[in-house]
């Protein structure tokens, strides 16, 4: 196991990353015009990209570099977060929910505006140890578009639905690089309910979920989605579970603990699920070891 402090751990934890949600106006507050799909492109292109996937751990050398790691395998994981895209912040720090201004990590870490619970991230994380969480903790950080932006307003129908489209590939992709690396024999049988993929996927806003149907969802309920209520085309086996979480934005307008609730669920689930050697590590993960191991 890799130290796991390498990353800065005793840096000031940053407040989070790109605070995206349904579209609530500010009261009082004047909205800077919309930029049109070249302005954004062409500030895209500026930026210094720095942030990557994290289906499996980053070592120092590849994040500083910005190259594809190929020093750690992906890894079956007990929590896949998935964001809308990478804040201008995060693209060039490297880092999911980095801006000063997000609250993401106080609400991952259980300690929000006076309210404590045992979060899903341990207290003695920080947000500079992602590029270890996934070995670390068997969880993932994505976002559903690859793009640097503030505005998720400013994401249209047709440009949603093909982050969508992508989004997917990369999913399929990691479930098939995990099937290489834990079947030695290609033709044996594999009996996991989950397909070794990610136990539990947490979209951290609802319209990033919404758009996964056509047309997007007019509501979104947080917490758990039941699997009947699924896209129809959505990637992953029936028994990995979807959640969706309320943004971290102020501009989301609702109370601390409606805000709150839902965070406290899934971390209440996570901590249900053993890791190391989560369920969907073998190969032969019923539902009914799933319920022994939940008892």
């Amino acid at each position: 196991m890799f130290n796991r402090f390498r990353f800065g751990a005793d840096l000031e934890q940053s407040k989070t990353e790109e605070d995206k949600e349904m579209p609530v106006a500010e009261p009082q507050a004047k909205r800077k015009p919309a930029e049109d799909a070249a302005d954004r492109a062409a500030k895209h292109t500026k930026l210094t990209r720095k942030w990557q996937e994290r289906y499996h751990s980053i070592c120092d050398e590849c994040f500083e570099k910005v190259i594809p790691c190929t020093h750690y395998a992906d890894v079956p994981l007990r929590l896949l977060i998935v964001g809308h895209n990478p804040s201008e912040n995060a693209w060039t720090s490297g880092f999911s929910y980095s801006n000063p201004s997000n609250r993401m990590w106080k609400l991952l870490m259980g300690d929000f505006h006076g309210r404590q619970w045992s979060g899903i991230l341990p207290q003695d994380w920080s947000m500079t140890e992602q590029n270890v969480m996934p070995h670390g903790l068997g969880i993932g950080f994505s976002d559903l578009g690859h793009e640097a932006g503030n505005d998720a307003a400013a994401y249209g129908k047709a440009i949603m639905h093909r982050w969508k489209s992508e989004f997917y590939q990369r999913l399929q992709a990691h479930l098939e690089r995990l099937r290489n690396s834990l079947h030695s024999n290609k033709e044996q049988n594999c009996d996991n309910i989950y397909g070794h993929g990610p136990l539990l996927v947490a979209f951290t806003g609802k319209r990033q979920y919404s758009f996964l149907f056509d047309p997007p969802l007019k509501r979104v309920d947080s917490g758990l989605q039941t699997s009947q209520s699924l896209p129809p085309d959505w990637p992953l086996p029936a028994a990995c579970e979807v959640w969706v979480l309320p943004s971290s934005s102020g501009r989301a307008a609702m109370t601390d603990a409606a805000r709150c609730k839902p965070y406290m669920d899934l971390a209440a689930r996570l901590h249900e699920i053993p890791w190391p050697n989560a369920p969907n590590c073998t190969c032969s993960a019923s539902t009914e070891a799933i319920k022994q191991e939940e008892m």
